[in-house]
């Protein structure tokens, strides 16, 4: 069966996508106030930012890791994508939710919050395309 135009666009840029997220995790690692305040973060950001559980911060890079895996998954067209984008889903959902606990909502404002929801928004989309997949035997 020829490979639907959707499976490599959704692979390809949801792959990309997640890449982008591995990098920012990559960067947040050891992170203090201080780097936070030089990196143009205001006292109490840098506060609730350095504050966020390991929980979060574990949550963000399962979600990366597999938000990668589940691309590269899906661009081969296999069906295993599915568990794994949830994997990632759920991940990126417990970021949030360390977010939301440690206020970092309250002081960052929309643009951390738009982030937050283009987060979920795009995992919970590649989910969706690895269903749809997979239920019309796109990913075997």
């Amino acid at each position: 069966m020829k490979r639907p135009t959707w499976v490599g666009i959704a692979g390809i840029t949801g792959l990309l996508w997640n890449a982008l997220v591995l990098f920012q995790f990559v960067g947040s690692v050891g992170r203090t106030e201080g780097d936070l305040v030089s990196q143009g973060s205001t006292a109490a950001q840098a506060a609730a930012l350095a504050r966020v559980p390991i929980w979060a911060e574990a949550g963000f890079a399962l979600g990366a890791v597999a938000g990668i895996a589940g691309c590269i998954l899906i661009a081969r067209r296999r069906r295993a994508a599915v568990p794994v984008l949830v994997v990632a889903l759920v991940g990126y959902a417990v970021l949030c939710l360390g977010n939301l606990a440690q206020g970092v909502y309250a002081v960052t404002g929309t643009a951390h919050i738009s982030v937050s929801i283009a987060l979920l928004v795009i995992a919970a989309a590649l989910v969706a395309a690895s269903v749809h997949g997979a239920r019309r035997h796109i990913l075997t």
